[in-house]
């Protein structure tokens, strides 16, 4: 959308930790100034290390970091320094090696499936696991289809009503079946829109099998139907 000649663009950035991983990703079809991904999600990584995109003519424009060290700024007189220009300015010198040799064999790994093909596979499994939690299970699915957002990720989130997502979550994991519940906080704005209260949410990865997805939908279905017997 094209600004008035007085307004400065703002910078556009993405947080892509839910995607990297799962989709494909290109920046420059995006046209985001930053983009943000992590290594433990949809990566498999280890916790505590990630990336971060800057588009190189919005550097100029990035803020300088609360925090530096000699590894973003060198020390030029004795009150001053000059940030790099890079965006190396937003790393410190001390840093986890082992994390970040764990975060390049995870993408090393998915560049070997291929992205394209995990995406793919990730896609197949949480359209059936969908399509199965909603018919077989009675639960409701609460991921956003239509008006653009399509197609949906791996991320499938529905609405355990009348039981609480905790509760669910507890029985799955006696079940030896791993799921999260998701808060309101997690997406408050959203929560807010369309009155969303804690949901479960299932994610399958492209290891998953066919299986285990009928599995984990006749594991909800079962707890389901006790709870309305008892």
């Amino acid at each position: 959308r094209d600004l008035p000649p007085n307004v400065t663009r703002p910078l556009y950035l993405v947080d892509a930790c839910q995607s990297i991983g799962q989709l494909e990703i290109n920046v420059q079809e995006i046209g985001c100034d930053i983009l943000a991904g992590t290594s433990r999600k949809w990566l498999r990584g280890p916790r505590g290390v990630g990336f971060m995109y800057v588009r190189q003519e919005a550097m100029s424009r990035l803020l300088e970091p609360h925090m530096l060290d000699l590894h973003g700024a060198t020390w030029t007189t004795e009150m001053d320094y000059d940030v790099d220009a890079t965006a190396r300015r937003y790393e410190f010198w001390e840093s986890s090696v082992a994390n970040r040799l764990g975060f390049g064999a995870a993408v090393d790994l998915a560049l070997e499936i291929g992205v394209p093909n995990i995406q793919e596979r990730v896609r197949m499994l949480s359209d059936m696991m969908r399509e199965g939690v909603e018919k077989e299970a009675g639960y409701k699915c609460m991921d956003m289809k239509g008006g653009g957002i399509t197609p949906r990720s791996g991320i499938c989130s529905f609405d355990p009503s009348p039981m609480s997502a905790d509760f669910v979550v507890s029985e799955m994991q006696k079940r030896g079946i791993s799921i999260s519940a998701s808060g309101r906080t997690s997406t408050l704005i959203d929560a807010n829109a369309r009155g969303l209260q804690k949901l479960i949410r299932v994610s399958p990865h492209y290891f998953n099998t066919e299986e285990e997805v009928k599995e984990t939908i006749d594991a909800l279905k079962s707890i389901r139907e006790q709870h309305f017997s008892s």
